[in-house]
C-alpha cells in the first residue's frame, strides 16, 4: 500500500489558499458594496476598516492622509481590538523628515511589510516600538495616481508572518478605499460648487431687489423736490429781474436745492454701503470698546437727556464683522433711544449681546416712545421714513441699520409698543 503523504499535504495547502482566497474575495466585495452609497462616507470607511481589522485578526487598522505643504502625515481614520489603545489623537503630523525610511517604502516599493519591526530600519523600528507593534503591513492610498497616504494593519500581539496574497488582499482593498476617496472628494467639490452657485444666485436675486428699491427711493424721494424747482423756476419772472416774486422765488430755490443735497448724500450712502462691501474687510472687535466709543460722542445728548444705560456683553465679548458697519449700526440704535425719549420719564437704555443659534444678538432696549408696529410696521425700516415729527431728524437711521445689518448677512427684529418703549434685535453671523 504506497500512501503518497507529501501530495495530500499539497492538495491540503491548495485547498486551504482557495479557501482563503474566496473568503477575501468575500471580503472585498462586502467592502466595494458599502461605498456603493453616497451617504455618510465617515461610517463606511470605519464599518471597511472594521471588516478587515476583524477578518484580518490584527490589532489595529488605520488610514494616514498626507500634507503635502508640511511632509507629515495624519491619523484620520482608524479600528482596533478592544485591547488596543487609542493613536487617533496621538498619531497627528507625523514629519516624514522624522521617518525617511517610511516614505522611501512606498514610493519605491509600494508597501511597507514585515513581521518583525526590529528588520525594519532604525528609523522606522524607532516609531513603531513605541506603539507596542510587533509585525506590520502598509500599502499606500492613491488619489488621480498620486499617493495622498496609507492603509496599514499593525498586529501588536505576535510576529504575523504576511503572505503574497494578503499583500494582494491589502492592496485591493487600498484600491478600492482609494476610489472611494476620489469620488468622495468629486462630490464635496461638486458640492461645493453648486452651493456657490446658490450663494452667486441669491446675491444676483438680492442685488435686483435692491436695484428695485433703490430705484423706487429715487423716483419717490426726488420727485417732490424736482417739482418744486421746476415749480420755483416756472414762477421766476425773467422778463423782470426786480420782481418782488423773483425775490422769493430765489429763497425757496435755495431752501428746495439743500434738500434736495441732502437726499442725494442719504441716496449716495446707501450706495456706498453696496459698493464698500466688498472692499470692507472684517475684523474681531471689542463690543465694550466700540460702544464706549459710541457713548463718548454721545455724552451731551446723554446727559441733557438723564438717561442711564447699562451694559452686559458677558455672554458674547467680541464679534467678527465690519467694525464701520457695527459702529454706525449702534450708534443709530442708540441715538434714536435718546432721540425719541418718553417726556414723563428719563431714558432707561439696556444693551447686551448674546448666542442664538448661528447668530451673535445684540440687543438695545429702551422705554421710550415706542412704536405701533401694528400701523407703522411694513414702514418702520424705509428710506427717509419718520414716525414720531417732534424731534429732529431724517428718516434714515434705521434704513441703515437694516441695510448694514442685512449685508453681513444678518438680520432685525423688533419687538414696540406705544408708550413702553422698543427692542431691537441684530442678528449678525457668528
Amino acid at each position: 500500500m504506497n500512501l503518497d503523504y507529501p501530495a495530500v499535504d499539497a492538495q491540503t495547502k491548495a485547498e486551504e489558499r482557495l479557501k482563503k482566497y474566496a473568503k477575501q474575495q468575500e471580503i472585498l466585495l462586502q467592502v466595494s458594496i458599502l461605498f456603493t452609497s453616497v451617504q455618510d462616507f465617515d461610517r463606511q470607511i470605519a464599518k471597511a476598516l472594521a471588516i478587515a481589522g476583524e477578518y484580518t485578526g490584527v490589532s489595529r487598522v488605520y488610514i494616514f492622509k498626507d500634507e503635502e505643504a508640511t511632509m507629515s502625515s495624519h491619523l484620520i481614520f482608524e479600528w482596533r481590538n478592544a485591547h488596543i489603545p487609542e493613536d487617533i489623537d496621538y498619531l497627528q503630523a507625523i514629519s516624514y523628515y522624522a521617518v525617511p525610511s517610511w516614505k522611501t517604502a512606498l514610493d519605491q516599493k509600494g508597501c511597507l511589510m514585515t513581521a518583525d519591526i526590529h528588520s525594519l530600519p532604525y528609523d522606522l523600528a524607532e516609531l513603531l516600538f513605541a506603539q507596542k507593534i510587533k509585525s506590520i503591513l502598509v500599502v499606500p492610498l492613491f488619489l488621480k495616481g498620486k499617493i495622498i497616504g496609507f492603509i496599514g494593519f499593525d498586529d501588536c500581539v505576535q510576529h504575523k508572518s504576511w503572505e503574497s496574497n494578503d499583500l494582494e488582499f491589502i492592496s485591493t482593498m487600498s484600491n478600492i478605499i482609494s476610489h472611494a476617496f476620489e469620488r468622495h472628494y468629486a462630490e464635496e467639490e461638486l458640492k461645493s460648487m453648486l452651493e456657490h452657485q446658490h450663494r452667486i444666485n441669491q446675491e444676483l436675486v438680492r442685488q435686483n431687489l435692491d436695484l428695485q428699491q433703490f430705484t423706487h427711493i429715487v423716483s419717490h424721494n426726488l420727485r417732490a423736490p424736482i417739482a418744486n424747482l421746476l415749480g420755483l423756476v416756472s414762477l421766476y419772472r425773467t422778463d423782470d429781474p426786480m420782481h418782488e416774486v423773483n425775490k422769493v422765488a430765489i429763497e425757496n430755490l435755495k431752501i428746495v436745492s439743500q434738500q434736495l443735497d441732502g437726499i442725494v448724500r442719504d441716496l449716495n450712502e446707501i450706495v456706498e454701503i453696496k459698493q464698500h462691501l466688498i472692499a470692507e474687510t472684517k475684523e474681531n472687535v471689542s463690543l465694550e470698546e466700540e460702544l464706549a466709543e459710541i457713548i463718548n460722542g454721545l455724552q451731551r445728548q446723554i446727559y441733557l437727556a438723564r438717561a442711564e444705560i447699562n451694559v452686559d456683553f458677558s455672554k458674547v465679548s467680541h464679534i467678527f464683522t465690519i467694525r464701520k458697519y457695527l459702529n454706525s449700526i449702534l450708534l443709530h440704535l442708540l441715538s434714536n433711544a435718546l432721540k425719541y425719549k418718553h417726556p414723563e420719564r428719563s431714558p432707561l437704555i439696556e444693551i447686551s449681546s448674546d448666542i442664538v443659534d448661528n447668530f451673535i444678538l445684540l440687543q438695545v432696549k429702551d422705554n421710550g416712545l415706542g412704536i405701533d408696529l401694528k400701523k407703522n410696521g411694513r414702514k418702520l425700516f424705509g428710506f427717509h421714513k419718520r414716525f414720531h415729527t417732534h424731534v429732529e431728524g431724517k428718516g434714515i437711521g434705521l434704513y441703515l441699520v437694516k441695510q448694514q445689518t442685512e449685508v453681513v448677512g444678518g438680520k432685525v427684529e423688533v419687538e414696540s409698543q406705544p408708550e413702553q418703549g422698543s427692542i431691537f434685535k441684530i442678528y449678525l453671523p457668528r
